[in-house]
């Protein structure tokens, strides 16, 4: 056959009698297995299969039941999980069929072959002496590996040093992904989704997006934040309202890693960075969940074969492997002592439980004298599949073996570290609340008392000895405890605290949910970010006036108690579409209903107060009762000032701006055909959209307490300087 020969990088590509085209390099053993993956052009993979089994012929009725495994079974849980098969690529035994079964899926997955330049032949390739030794090259493979060795012993170490490689890839892939990266993709994300807002029922249109700003928002939300969530705890409202893989990594890859670590932060703060407790922790767990998953499928081999040494290594990197029980020597060897193994167990325990502790000696369990079967049948995450099963029942047990990256310890994390920072917003929003009723209500008292000192000194009842002595007193002590009070709301700072760490709470909140609903699509990016999330806001919060006081710990159970809808959500699960709308949408229209009606009330309320009390000082005034003026101006002064710092009228109109355009995006996923709504894009922009805009009512929200506060300090200062000079 004809040779089409294209070097790239050291890389040619054969043609073999079926048409079939393969991307072939020749390495020496030198090279690493991680330039080797460069110079074959693989895409990263999102899962590992690796072949061992018998490369001689196998016999027909074997061969048939096989076939089915290798096509309908393997094949198609390849295709499924992204994964690439590796295996000794020869055109013959287990190998043969694996190939076959790829073409069968119209060849959707990579097979790479990994064997000794000198013991293959392939069309085009030099016609080496014919002997036994000599083996033909699968026409199915996608890739092959022709190492410059000898023997297949070589060809075998370096097809597993290529199986490391592959796992570890992502980790690179990952590891290079800097904060920046991340805000970038973010914008580009947002100037993409912003064509549905011209294609559908306009979303946003007089929404918050106009009081949204990052002015004055620094340590509640990161640069890169442009979507985001509200508070679902019963604790703490927006408003203030009260309401197993080896893990083990090559030094060099782990290395990698860390140095990317610290590239993702400003030179200046690294020295900071290696103090913060959060920082370690979740960086090695990043290098961890990043490794692609991986499985081994033993089918036939011998005892003699490089089967076993592949089956071993397999184990030892803490690889599951599925053993086709009846397909030949070496599985049905490692069944036997398997069952024999489970069996004695099965003895021991039973023993155990009837001598009750009385000293007498357990039975022994079975020697396996080959110290390599030995240590697959104890050590090895074994599963066995008999040779007849369907190939359903070995698909299904692959891709349980292969689960997707689900990030559950770092999202346990994100809801601890939201927890707590949720627990201390709320202590220091108490905190504010109580200095500013305090404060409010020793203005009010300090004005009353003034007057009623006036008036007994003029026109009143005569006051003599120890009462006139404690009136006067208490004119005195009050605007000094009113300073105290106000110098303690500036020292302490709740305020500021209270909103840095609630930006900081929903900061977690919105990147938990995005992961939820977006990771079973882009499961490593969503990892990477969340757990970056964690970091940076832990470490953010940290070089704020937060640290000046005590984070006390949350002790409740994790995550923390829902809101609403949430309530039935255990906080972990991954989130289908329809269950994302019915958690953060679903819940959060009925909060801004219930809310709205609250607020309105007490608003009107309110208002109705500064009405009759402004009444009742033009009526004393109209009555000659001037004197009393000043403390209904007072008391006016007062719910006006509390009103200021509760922000009802503009929470009111943020509320019914927010849920109608929460409601429009809902009528638009409703909208959506079913194929529609099975495309990622959809639902990326479905979870981006709701996203942002709860995030732009928090900033909102966020933005206006801020400038509520910077007037609510002004007014408490400007009467605490009355209340001394009166």
């Amino acid at each position: 056959m004809d040779e089409e020969s294209t070097p790239t990088e050291g890389s040619i590509e054969v043609i073999f009698e079926n048409r079939n085209r393969a991307r072939m390099v020749f390495p020496s053993l030198d090279v690493k297995a991680k330039e080797i993956l460069k110079t074959l052009e693989l895409k990263q993979p999102e899962a590992l299969i690796l072949i061992a089994g018998t490369r001689g012929k196998i016999e027909e009725d074997l061969n048939l039941r096989l076939q089915q495994l290798f096509s309908r079974g393997i094949a198609q849980a390849a295709v499924k999980k992204d994964a690439l098969i590796l295996d000794c690529g020869i055109g013959g035994g287990v190998m043969e069929l694996m190939g076959q079964g790829v073409a069968d899926r119209r060849r959707a997955a990579t097979l790479l072959g990994v064997a000794p330049k000198s013991m293959v032949t392939y069309p085009g390739g030099p016609d080496p002496d014919r002997s036994n030794k000599i083996a033909p090259l699968d026409k199915n493979h996608s890739h092959f590996v022709l190492v410059d060795g000898a023997a297949w012993e070589d060809a075998t170490e370096l097809m597993l040093e290529l199986g490391v490689a592959i796992i570890v890839g992502k980790c690179d892939e990952l590891s290079s992904i800097k904060i920046q990266d991340v805000a970038d993709e973010h914008n580009s994300h947002e100037a993409a989704d912003s064509n549905l807002y011209d294609d559908a029922t306009p979303i946003v249109q007089g929404s918050t997006a106009n009081n949204s700003t990052d002015k004055g928002l620094a340590g509640a939300f990161s640069a890169e934040e442009d979507r985001g969530d509200v508070p679902f705890t019963n604790e703490i409202r927006s408003d203030g309202d009260t309401m197993e893989n080896s893990t083990e990594t090559t030094p060099d890859v782990e290395s990698e890693l860390e140095l990317e670590k610290v590239d993702t932060v400003a030179p200046d703060k690294e020295e900071e960075l290696t103090k913060e407790p959060f920082h370690d922790e979740l960086s090695t767990l990043r290098i961890a969940l990043c490794k692609i998953p991986a499985v081994t499928i033993l089918a036939g081999g011998s005892k003699e074969e490089l089967a076993k040494k592949e089956v071993l290594y397999s184990v030892r990197q803490g690889w599951p492997v599925i053993v086709l029980q009846g397909s030949g020597e070496l599985p049905d060897e490692i069944f036997k002592h398997h069952n024999d193994r489970q069996t004695a167990l099965t003895k021991i325990n039973i023993e155990t439980r009837r001598n009750d502790g009385r000293g007498a000696q357990p039975p022994r369990l079975p020697y396996i004298s080959d110290p390599d079967l030995a240590e697959i049948v104890i050590d090895g995450k074994l599963t066995f599949i008999p040779a007849e099963a369907d190939a359903e029942e070995l698909r299904e047990t692959i891709l349980k073996s292969l689960p997707d990256p689900w990030a559950e310890d770092v999202l346990n994390q994100a809801w601890e570290r939201f927890a707590t920072f949720d627990k201390n917003a709320g202590r220091h929003q108490k905190e504010f609340h109580a200095l500013t009723t305090r404060i409010l209500t020793l203005g009010f008292l300090t004005t009353l008392t003034a007057l009623l000192l006036t008036w007994v000194t003029t026109s009143g009842p005569t006051l003599e000895g120890n009462a006139l002595q404690i009136l006067r007193w208490t004119v005195i002590a009050l605007p000094i405890l009113t300073s105290i009070a106000i110098s303690i709301f500036n020292r302490r700072k709740s305020d500021n605290k209270w909103l840095l760490l609630r930006g900081g709470a929903e900061s977690l909140k919105r990147k938990i949910y995005a992961y939820r609903a977006l990771a079973p699509y882009e499961p490593r990016q969503q990892l990477v970010e969340l757990e970056q999330e964690v970091e940076n806001v832990s470490q953010r919060l940290m070089r704020t006036e937060v640290n000046e006081s005590a984070l006390v710990g949350y002790e409740g159970p994790i995550p923390p108690k829902m809101y609403g809808a949430a309530e039935t959500d255990d906080g972990l699960s991954p989130l289908e579409p329809d269950r994302y709308i019915e958690i953060r949408i679903g819940d959060q229209v009925s909060f801004y209903e219930s809310r709205t009606n609250q607020k309105e009330v007490t608003l009107r309320f309110y208002q109705l107060a500064i009405l009759v009390i402004g009444g009742l000082g033009t009526f004393l005034a109209a009555i000659g009762g001037e004197l009393w003026v000043p403390l209904t101006t007072a008391a006016v002064t007062a719910i006006t000032t509390y009103l200021l710092s509760e922000q009802f009228q503009e929470t009111i109109v943020r509320y019914n701006q927010n849920k109608t355009d929460l409601q429009n995006v809902e009528i638009w996923w409703r909208a959506l055909s079913p194929t529609d709504k099975d495309k990622p894009e959809n639902i990326k922009k479905l979870v981006n959209i709701t996203e942002d805009l709860m995030i732009q009512e928090v900033r909102g929200w966020v933005q206006n307490m801020q400038d509520a506060l910077s007037d609510l300090r002004k007014d408490l200062s400007d009467s605490d300087q009355q209340a001394s000079t009166e």
